[in-house]
């Protein structure tokens, strides 16, 4: 359970409101993990409604491990009835309990139940990261990618504790923005994500991204990125394996879209009159007489673009190059948070730490409010901090 409770605790509890013995013998019996004992105990007490919620949450824990041995629905029933019971006892809980309950559901293999406790637990406390999670990937594995996409904000929020759970929310929401082919807003949430989590979660990112550019038609990225992945992944054989083989399948796809000679347009009657390059126009000469600083907004534009091409040169392993182009966003575009957040984070990943936290003083310093500058500046100082002191 994501709760614990203390023996010492549990014992106050008892010596307090002077229960049954069978009472006692089933905390014990948790204690112990003596699952099916604690059921008995409660069956032996006649299953009474009186109790608190954290004998119920008991309860429902032990009935669910059961469950999971023996799949007898009357073990999964007592365990839905008693995390109701703890819910009711203690509302501050509430979601908690749901949440036990939902995931019981999901493991009965009972996901349209699972998504409506899941909801209900949102509905008690909309910061509930875990159960958003499940929401979003209950919606995708429905075919409502829609609606999945739209649990992202909630993960987006600043202050959702960094952990696995999270990255999986990331990456749920999207490949739910991938299927209804918003490309674009699938790739800024994952570099979100890279900017919120740690190193550890770069690999997963990396797979998602060349998931992404494979939709996209765009096979080159989709291998850099899966490359890139392949040299940070972990001693995990089973993971990579199922990297290896998306990358020879793409590699197999890039061979025969080379085998297949492109069809060339005819001519067209007259030449175009815009220009359709991906690079920003260059501006006349400081001194001439149509010279002016960029816009808010062009600067903006062209500091994201940059952004964007830093990321595919870090995937490429290009890091200074990457470097040098996101130093030049950030002098762009200095209240723009992700051009400072992507070069801190390369600056770490060159060994460059003491660079890292000046660029990222500096942002916090010009953006004062962003929540997410701020955090990653915590915690690089955090991470600093016991290699700096005495004795340490």
């Amino acid at each position: 359970m994501r709760r614990t409770v203390g023996f010492a605790s549990c014992a106050l509890l008892i010596a307090g409101c002077g229960p049954p013995e069978a009472l006692r013998e089933m905390h014990i019996a948790y204690n112990t993990r003596k699952w099916a004992v604690v059921t008995e105990k409660f069956a032996d007490m006649g299953r009474p409604r009186t109790l608190d919620a954290v004998s119920y949450a008991r309860i429902a824990e032990a009935a669910g491990h059961v469950y999971g041995e023996s799949k007898s629905p009357a073990y999964r029933d007592l365990a839905i009835q008693c995390y109701d019971l703890a819910a009711a006892k203690d509302p501050t809980l509430a979601d908690e309990y749901l949440l036990e309950k939902a995931d019981l559901l999901l493991r009965a293999a009972e996901p349209n139940q699972a998504l409506t406790v899941y909801r209900d637990a949102l509905q008690i406390n909309s910061r509930n990261v875990p159960a958003a999670v499940q929401v979003a990937r209950l919606l995708l594995d429905a075919g409502r990618p829609a609606e999945a996409a739209g649990m992202g904000q909630g993960l987006l929020a600043a202050g959702a504790p960094v952990d696995g759970m999270l990255l999986h929310g990331f990456l749920v929401v999207a490949r739910a923005e991938a299927a209804q082919k918003h490309h674009d807003a699938a790739l800024k949430i994952l570099r979100h994500a890279r900017v919120t989590g740690p190193p550890a979660w770069e690999p997963d990112i990396l797979y998602a991204m060349a998931e992404c550019y494979d939709g996209m038609g765009e096979n080159g990225p989709a291998r850099s990125a899966l490359r890139r992945a392949l040299t940070l992944l972990p001693d995990d054989p089973k993971r990579r394996g199922v990297f290896e083989q998306y990358l020879e399948r793409l590699e197999g796809a890039s061979k025969s879209t080379a085998s297949t000679p492109p069809t060339v347009p005819p001519p067209a009657d007259t030449p175009p009159t815009t220009s359709t390059s991906i690079e920003p126009t260059v501006p006349p000469p400081a001194d001439s007489p149509g010279a002016r600083p960029p816009r808010q907004d062009d600067a903006t534009a062209r500091a994201t673009g940059m952004v964007a091409r830093a990321i595919t040169l870090a995937d490429e392993g290009k890091v200074d190059e990457a470097i040098r182009l996101l130093e030049e966003a950030v002098q762009l575009a200095p209240k723009l948070p992700a051009p400072a957040a992507q070069l801190a984070a390369l600056q770490v990943r060159a060994g460059d730490v003491a660079g890292a936290r000046r660029t990222l003083e500096a942002a916090v310093q010009n953006m004062p409010d962003n929540e997410i500058l701020r955090q990653m500046l915590e915690r690089l100082k955090a991470e600093d901090a016991p290699a700096s002191q005495p004795g340490g």
